[in-house]
């Protein structure tokens, strides 16, 4: 006989920038305090730890993942922005928007404007396959083998 828990689970998954971040953990300390029969946990890069000690008086779990909140690729062997770099870079993302393919856009502007060499979406691509991994890993460690209750709730952002 599987053993069933008792309590249902809420985790809430907030990646990118701060601003991306900040009102998903808002939301989930709102539902830890008004839900409270919910265990609530909360994973985030590793880098935005400064909500840590609030999630816990809201007595919502903070998870870190490792991966960066951002990569750019103007960062890459200490180089500078310039004007013309960040207004590739405005217009990839724009690209992005309209195609809702941030990665293949970003990739195949970059490499065919010859800003910034291939290596840079290489290194994406296996940030992003490390990322992945290491959030699969994080849910089986929060639901286990135990049967998923129906209760059970996943929120994740989009908007990075």
């Amino acid at each position: 006989m599987a053993f069933m828990r008792r309590q249902p689970k809420a985790v809430f998954m907030a990646f990118g920038t701060k601003g991306d971040m900040y009102p998903i953990a808002a939301i989930a300390a709102a539902f830890a305090c008004d839900q409270v029969q919910y265990h609530v946990d909360f994973i985030s890069h590793s880098a935005h730890q400064d909500v840590r000690e609030h999630l816990s008086r809201k007595k919502v779990s903070y998870i870190p993942v490792s991966s960066p909140p951002i990569l750019s690729p103007v960062e890459d062997n200490n180089t500078s922005v310039s004007l013309l770099s960040l207004l590739e870079k405005i217009c990839t993302k724009l690209a992005a928007l309209c195609f809702d393919q941030i990665f293949v856009s970003e990739c195949l502007f970059w490499t065919f404007s010859g800003s910034v060499p291939f290596t840079f979406c290489e290194e994406k691509r296996r940030i992003t396959r490390e990322h992945r991994q290491e959030c699969v890993v994080i849910f089986e460690d929060i639901f286990g083998d135990v049967p998923v209750m129906e209760a059970d709730l996943v929120i994740i952002n989009f908007f990075a």
